[in-house]
């Protein structure tokens, strides 16, 4: 699981010389709540190794992306963990936790009162054990996204 700024880094480890990434360490890899522009996120989430899911985690109320996205400078664009459009990459599955219960504008809704709610809960325990995650999401084929 990356969080937060973890993706922002992650996301220039695999730039750097210093990363092979030719080893499949995780069954799944979960990117909650991504500080990290959106724009061309598939470029870099595309080349991400795992041996079944890769999941971006998404909530247009989440408080801390919405403060990040307010810094000054051309690259605080619309945060991958905060925006559902451009939802592109080619191996990632998007799931949307914007408006569930107990989640509001929590950044970090992997625990505490988000976790009261039984969908978010599953999706975690699923997730992070190698499971499928999204089925008992809806899926919006307009947005590419399963909402929970």
């Amino acid at each position: 699981m990356l969080h937060s700024m973890g993706n922002y880094l992650y996301k220039h480890l695999l730039g750097s010389s210093v990363y092979s990434g030719d080893r499949l360490l995780f069954d799944n890899v979960v990117m909650v709540a991504a500080d990290t522009n959106n724009e061309n996120h598939a470029e870099w989430v595309d080349r991400i190794p795992y041996r079944n899911r890769l999941y971006i985690t998404i909530n247009e109320n989440d408080g801390a992306l919405k403060a990040s996205r307010l810094k000054m400078g051309e690259q605080q664009k619309a945060r991958l963990g905060h925006y559902l459009r451009r939802l592109d990459s080619r191996v990632a599955t998007y799931i949307d936790f914007t408006s569930q219960p107990h989640v509001g504008d929590s950044h970090a809704y992997f625990e505490d009162s988000p976790l009261k709610n039984a969908k978010v809960l599953d999706f975690f325990k699923a997730s992070l054990n190698g499971k499928v995650a999204e089925k008992p999401t809806r899926y919006d084929p307009s947005r590419n996204v399963h909402r929970l």
